[in-house]
């Protein structure tokens, strides 16, 4: 038995490349559609991490320059130089950390940079319309090729996948855009900072009569470990998962994995069906 509708789903922040970046909802789309070829032809990934790949590398460069200046060498040596019983491990530990600290140094801030950065980058003009734009794509050309589509957006995907979805219904013929999906999301309180900055006039919401099912969980501190507020999002219908962690990442990942809402995209996809 085949879905009804077609599913796409949208990535949070994350260090990946545009390249690397496929598969990353690979847990959930088994969960859904555990068959294979199902995955091949209902299951879409909107991948919009590529659109960094650029500025990601010149920061790498940068970090990579900035850190090879540093003197690690020296540095043990004045730190250390007066405790008694290294010494004569000194010369060693200051070619290691030459060798080996620098490139892990390098990685690390790249790295966190890399996840820091996605957010504001996404809500500026340049690099934000250009990974709307990426979503806006695959949910026109998945709409097209099926009686409809079911968006699933998960962290700062959930953002980007929320403006989307109001984008592509404001449009003179909208595709068919059956339900939304946020996952761990913060698109509260970006709401919240988009009116501060550019005031409630310019927010621009989805549709009432669209079905909107938000899943958070009370270790996540993206969606700040709660629902939705009614009163900022009168149409979304709030779900909580409950998590065995307490590991704010690693609870902030659970939906991937996790049953309820894998049933719940699944009764969507294949509503209707006989």
């Amino acid at each position: 038995m085949n879905p009804r509708y077609s599913i796409v789903v949208v990535h949070g922040i994350n260090g990946k490349s545009g390249t690397t970046q496929t598969g990353f909802s690979t847990q959930l789309a088994n969960l859904v559609l555990p068959e294979t070829t199902l995955q091949k032809a209902f299951w879409h990934e909107a991948t919009w991490e590529g659109v960094c790949d650029d500025l990601d590398k010149e920061i790498k460069s940068i970090v990579a320059e900035l850190v090879n200046s540093y003197d690690f060498e020296n540095y043990f040596k004045a730190r250390m130089a007066q405790k008694r019983g290294v010494r004569k491990v000194l010369p060693v530990i200051g070619k290691v950390a030459t060798l080996f600290g620098k490139c892990v140094v390098s990685d690390l801030v790249s790295e966190i940079l890399d996840y820091a950065l996605d957010m504001p980058l996404y809500l500026g003009n340049e690099y934000g319309t250009e990974m709307r734009e990426i979503v806006e794509d695959e949910i026109q050309r998945s709409s097209e090729q099926t009686n409809g589509v079911v968006v699933v957006g998960h962290s700062l995907g959930s953002v980007i996948a929320y403006d989307a979805v109001v984008s592509l219904l404001m449009k003179e013929k909208p595709p068919i855009i059956k339900s939304l999906v946020t996952m761990g999301s913060p698109l509260e309180w970006v709401t919240a900072l988009r009116t501060t900055r550019h005031g409630s006039n310019v927010i621009r919401h989805v549709p009432e009569s669209l079905k909107w099912a938000n899943f958070y969980n009370k270790v996540d501190p993206v969606p700040m470990k709660k629902a939705f507020s009614k009163t900022s999002f009168p149409m979304v219908e709030n779900f909580e998962i409950l998590v065995k962690t307490k590991n704010p990442l690693a609870a902030h990942s659970a939906y991937w994995s996790d049953k309820n809402v894998a049933a719940h995209i699944k009764s969507l996809v294949f509503a209707d069906v006989d």
